[in-house]
């Protein structure tokens, strides 16, 4: 699964593209003044007056950025499927500036990120390398663990408190260390943000998610969500105990030379 986004997407489109991509890049180079006061000519003209008539930069918040910009992503969608046609309709996503594909091979996948980075550098833009990822999934080994913790739920009905909600953690970090490249410690995350967490189990689920930030750490944004969800409806986190935990993570991350860039959906982080 192929995962990226464009940086700094509205501040970065180059006015001049917008003709490109309504009529093609190389139509409209070969074709010197044809376009000259066409639709997406004054289209350029105009935004390029919203900005003290710099061509790098479009009006962010605007619906009418949307819709220009997507006049852009449109070509690139265009010129994608002309280099992939065989790839299944399914297996390509894109909202706006954020691509998810779905490929069989590393290789593949590889390719496909490279296609994308090389279509959007031919418009002036750039993939924003810190949101970018490959990630490998293997079906097989995904069938098992979820297998086992779907069983766990139907096999042993009622909520996850108690002994049950400790061996379903127990359980999870187990899977977890059997299938290191798997998301196991996420998709148990997922399970346990749609169960009500008593107060009476609020220092073992403490003790799994400072464990699972060790052991899944991508899976940072949904512990810390849950952590304070776990505040907000018991009243009974230690601060201070996750606190000086998360400091000395992040300590030993930054000597290394690794950091986390959290964004909200649509914004940069």
């Amino acid at each position: 699964m192929v995962k990226t986004d464009i940086s700094r997407f509205y501040p970065s489109i180059y006015t001049h593209s917008i003709p490109w991509a309504a009529y093609g890049k190389e139509r409209v180079k070969q074709r010197m003044g044809y376009y000259d006061g066409s639709f997406a000519d004054r289209l350029d003209v105009l935004v390029r007056s919203c900005n003290r008539n710099q061509t790098i930069g479009i009006p962010i918040g605007p619906e009418t950025s949307r819709i220009i910009a997507e006049i852009i992503s449109a070509r690139i969608d265009a010129d994608f499927k002309g280099h992939y046609s065989s790839l299944l309709p399914g297996s390509v996503d894109r909202l706006q500036d954020d691509w998810a594909v779905g490929v069989g091979t590393l290789e593949a996948a590889e390719k496909v990120l490279s296609t994308i980075s090389g279509l959007y550098r031919s418009y002036g833009l750039d993939i924003n390398g810190s949101k970018t990822s490959i990630q490998h999934i293997v079906a097989t080994q995904q069938a098992v663990w979820i297998s086992e913790i779907g069983a766990f739920l139907s096999h042993r009905p009622g909520a996850l408190r108690g002994a049950r909600l400790r061996e379903f953690l127990n359980m999870c970090l187990r899977l977890q260390a059997d299938y290191g490249s798997e998301p196991v410690i996420n998709y148990a995350l997922s399970v346990i943000e749609n169960s009500q967490i008593g107060r009476a189990d609020v220092e073992a689920m403490e003790s799994f998610l400072l464990k699972a930030s060790i052991v899944a750490p991508n899976s940072m944004d949904r512990i810390c969500r849950i952590i304070l969800n776990l505040q907000h409806h018991t009243k009974s986190v230690s601060a201070k105990r996750i606190g000086e935990r998360f400091v000395h993570l992040a300590e030993r991350n930054l000597e290394k030379g690794q950091c986390y860039r959290a964004h909200s959906s649509g914004h940069e982080g």
